[in-house]
C-alpha cells in the first residue's frame, strides 16, 4: 500500500480548490467584459455612422471633426464607406475592400456579421437622406482589446496560486505540527517504556491520543502478564525436572549392565538436559525484557581473557569434533559492558559456531582493524543457508534439514538472548554467510570499545 501524506493532501485540496473557483471567476470576468467590450464597440460604430452621414463636407468645422473622428476609427480599426447610390462619397480604409467583388455586406439597416476570407466582420449600415453608410470593424480588433487584460490578468492569477500554495503549505505544516509530536513521542516508547503519551492539540485528534494510551497501557499489562507467566511456568517446572533427572541417573546406575536400557536413559537424559537448558533460557529471557540501559552494571572487561575464557569450556565439544579456534585480538582492547550478560552472548555464539561447524575445520574470532571495529565470530558450515539468515533471531527457531555433524540439540532461543543483550548494550550485529567458502559470519559493530593505554573509545 502506498504512503498518502495529509499535508501533501491537504495542500494539493485546497490549491486545486483555488484554482478552480479562480478559472471560474476569469471566465465570468472574461465573459462580461467581453460583452460590455461588445456592446460599447457597437455603441461607437452606430454613433460613427450617424455622425458620418450628417456631416456637412462644405463646412470646415465639420470636416475637421470628421479628420478627428477617422482617428478614433483607426484607433479601433472602423472602416466607412459614404455613397450616395452607386457613386462612393467618401470611404476610409476600406475602398480596396469595397473593391472586391465578393465583399458584398447586406444592405440591412442596424447590426449584422459578415464573413469574408476566413475573418468575421461586424458591419453596421444606415441610411439618410439618400445617403448609405457602411462601417466594419473585424472581430479580430475586438478581441485584441481583450487580450492584453486576459494575459495580465492570467499572469496575477498564477502568482496568487503561487503564494497561496506557499502559505497553504506553511499554515499546514503549522497546523500539522502536533501530529509531528505525536509521532515523534510514539517513536521514543520502547518495551522499557510504555507510558502514556501526553499531547495538547486539537479536539480532533485527543480521542485519538485517548485510544493510544488505552493500548499502550493493555500492552504494558499484556507483556507484564506474559513475564510473570514465563517467569512463574520455568520456576514451577524447575523443581519435576529436577526430580526427574535425580531418578534417571539413579536408573542409569541401577540398570548399568543391560546397554539397551542405558542407551534409553540417556537419550532420556538428553532430552530432559536440553528441557531444562530451555526453562533456563525462558528465565533468562523474563529477566531481560523489562531491562533497560540503566540497569546494567557496565566494567572494561578485557576481550580477548573473555573470549579465551569461554572457548576454554567448549574444549571438549572441540575435541570430538577436531576443532580449531583462532582468536585474533590484542589484549590492549577492553570493552565496556554488563560482564555476565556479555559472557553469555559470547557464550551462545560461540556455542553455536561450534555446533554448526565442519568437522575437522577452523572456528576464528578476531576484531578487524578498520575505522569502525568489527568483532567477528565465524565458521565454517554448511548447515546454515542465506533464507535463515532473517529469521535466526526469532525464538524458538530452528534450522531445518541440518547436516549430519549437526547434533539436534538447543532450544532455539539462544540467539533470541544474543539480540536482547546487543541491543540493550547497543551494539549492532548482522549475519553474512558465503556460499563459495561455506562460512558463516556473525559481525557485532558499534562497540563500546577501550584501549587500555589510555582508556579512549574506539567505536
Amino acid at each position: 500500500m502506498s504512503e498518502i501524506s495529509l499535508q501533501r493532501q491537504l495542500i494539493k485540496n485546497t490549491l486545486l480548490s483555488s484554482v478552480i473557483v479562480g478559472i471560474g471567476l476569469m471566465l465570468v470576468v472574461l465573459g462580461t467584459s467581453f460583452w460590455q467590450n461588445t456592446k460599447w464597440q457597437d455603441e461607437i460604430m452606430q454613433e460613427s455612422a450617424e455622425l458620418v452621414l450628417r456631416v456637412d463636407f462644405a463646412n470646415k468645422d465639420e470636416r475637421r471633426r470628421l479628420d478627428e473622428l477617422q482617428g478614433v476609427m483607426q484607433e479601433f480599426q472602423l472602416h466607412y464607406q459614404l455613397s450616395l447610390d452607386e457613386w462612393v462619397l467618401n470611404d476610409y480604409e476600406l475602398h480596396d475592400v469595397f473593391q472586391q467583388e465578393d465583399f458584398k455586406p447586406e444592405a440591412k439597416p442596424g447590426l449584422s456579421h459578415y464573413w469574408h476570407e476566413g475573418q468575421l466582420w461586424r458591419v453596421y449600415y444606415a441610411e439618410h437622406n439618400e445617403l448609405q453608410v457602411f462601417m466594419v470593424q473585424p472581430w479580430q480588433a475586438r478581441t485584441e482589446l481583450l487580450y492584453k487584460p486576459f494575459m495580465y490578468g492570467l499572469l496575477l492569477c498564477f502568482i496568487s496560486w503561487c503564494a497561496l500554495g506557499l502559505m497553504n503549505y506553511l499554515f499546514i505544516q503549522r497546523a500539522l505540527k502536533p501530529v509531528q509530536i505525536l509521532r515523534e513521542q510514539i517513536q521514543q516508547r520502547s518495551i522499557e517504556d510504555l507510558s502514556p503519551v501526553s499531547l495538547a492539540a486539537w479536539v480532533e485528534i485527543q480521542p485519538v491520543v485517548s485510544a493510544l494510551n488505552t493500548l499502550l497501557s493493555r500492552l504494558e499489562a499484556a507483556i507484564a502478564s506474559e513475564q510473570r507467566f514465563t517467569a512463574d511456568a520455568s520456576h514451577e517446572l524447575r523443581t519435576p525436572l529436577s526430580g526427574l533427572n535425580m531418578r534417571i541417573q539413579l536408573l542409569m546406575r541401577k540398570y548399568s549392565d543391560d546397554n539397551v536400557i542405558t542407551n534409553e536413559l540417556q537419550k532420556m537424559l538428553n532430552d530432559l538436559q536440553r528441557s531444562r537448558t530451555m526453562i533456563e533460557n525462558l528465565l533468562l529471557l523474563a529477566k531481560l525484557d523489562p531491562k533497560s540501559v540503566n540497569e546494567l552494571n557496565p566494567i572494561q572487561i578485557p576481550l580477548y581473557q573473555l573470549c579465551e575464557r569461554i572457548s576454554q569450556d567448549f574444549t571438549p565439544f572441540m575435541t570430538d569434533k577436531n576443532l580449531s579456534i583462532r582468536i585474533d585480538i590484542s589484549n590492549q582492547v577492553f570493552i565496556q559492558a554488563d560482564e555476565i550478560l556479555m559472557s553469555i552472548a559470547l557464550k551462545n555464539l560461540l556455542e553455536n559456531a561450534i555446533k554448526y561447524a565442519q568437522n575437522d575445520s577452523e572456528i576464528w574470532v578476531k576484531l578487524s582493524e578498520s575505522c569502525i571495529p568489527v568483532l567477528i565470530i565465524g565458521n565454517y558450515t554448511s548447515a546454515i543457508k542465506k533464507e535463515h539468515l532473517d529469521h535466526l533471531t526469532e525464538r524458538f527457531y530452528r534450522i531445518k534439514d541440518q547436516s549430519e555433524h549437526v547434533q539436534q540439540t538447543g532450544s532455539g532461543l539462544g540467539l533470541s538472548i544474543v539480540s536482547k543483550i546487543l541491543d540493550l548494550h547497543k551494539i549492532s550485529y548482522s549475519f553474512q554467510y558465503s556460499e563459495d567458502q561455506h562460512s558463516f559470519e556473525v559481525q557485532l559493530t558499534h562497540l563500546p570499545l577501550v584501549e587500555s593505554e589510555n582508556r579512549t573509545m574506539l567505536s
